[in-house]
């Protein structure tokens, strides 16, 4: 491509996506029923004494609750915190309506957490996981209405973060048989490299589903298409557009390209 740099490193576009899944896993407090045994001829308790384990020891740390305190480990480092006490009084409006502005913003990035872990590349994102920092987002900009009929603003919503220069003019295709074509118009400027890789995510909020293109094609295509199953596109879908650095560790913030609704 005239006035573009070599894309060494980078194949064609490809149309194979990948979706990134969430797995929960629940564990069960377990119950121990003591046995107690005759002593120095003794005769047993009448009683059994049934203990319950709040908290577990996990790499070396122990994770639940123990007395008044919950014991839990955030990136790393072990901490203890108090036992919230019941409040006495009804929370306040301004709580309630606090409570759903964090309600929704969860609600709407969870099926996207995998994904914020590797696009949300903020400076200091050694402090804060992916996820967290994108739920500071969307409670500072995407929250939008009045409570009680509070929701979030899709458009305004960022799945990746980072200082890179985003694409320039995106425009994104959907077509019927459930591919999408996105187009750009490929960088010539002075920080722009050609060979970052280029993302397209499909977002369908209703059903939660997620997909993102595999990241073959570059800043310097200009071009990509993505393919997805019938069923991501049944309900509320958004488009996001976004690029990393080869190495994965500096991300472009997101463009958000548009809502497709279907039944």
């Amino acid at each position: 491509m005239p006035g573009s740099r070599a894309t060494r490193g980078c194949s064609s576009p490809a149309t194979t996506a990948r979706r990134f899944q969430q797995r929960s896993t629940w564990g069960k407090s377990p119950s121990s029923r003591p046995m107690v045994s005759p002593a120095g001829g003794m005769a047993p308790l009448p009683y059994s004494i049934t203990v319950r384990i709040m908290a577990i020891l996990k790499g070396g740390a122990l994770h639940g609750k123990v007395g008044g305190l919950i014991y839990y480990t955030r990136n790393g480092v072990s901490y203890a915190r108090s036992v919230p006490k019941p409040g006495a009084a009804p929370p306040s409006p301004a709580q309630l309506a606090q409570r759903l502005r964090m309600k929704l913003a969860m609600q709407f990035l969870a099926p996207l957490a995998p994904v914020l872990e590797k696009t949300f590349k903020p400076w200091n994102r050694q402090v804060y996981s992916g996820l967290n920092w994108a739920t500071k987002q969307v409670l500072q900009d995407a929250v939008a209405g009045e409570y009680p009929d509070l929701y979030i603003d899709a458009p305004r919503v960022k799945v990746s973060w980072g200082a890179l220069p985003r694409l320039d003019k995106p425009e994104l295709s959907p077509g019927g048989d459930g591919r999408f074509t996105l187009r750009w118009i490929p960088g010539s400027g002075r920080f722009a490299d050609n060979n970052e890789p280029v993302f397209l995510l499909i977002y369908n909020e209703t059903h939660g589903h997620v997909v993102v293109s595999d990241g073959t094609a570059c800043r310097g295509h200009g071009q990509l298409t993505l393919q997805v199953a019938q069923e991501v596109l049944r309900g509320k879908v958004h488009g996001y557009a976004f690029l990393t650095d080869r190495a994965r560790r500096s991300a472009s913030k997101s463009v958000f390209l548009g809502t497709v609704s279907a039944q």
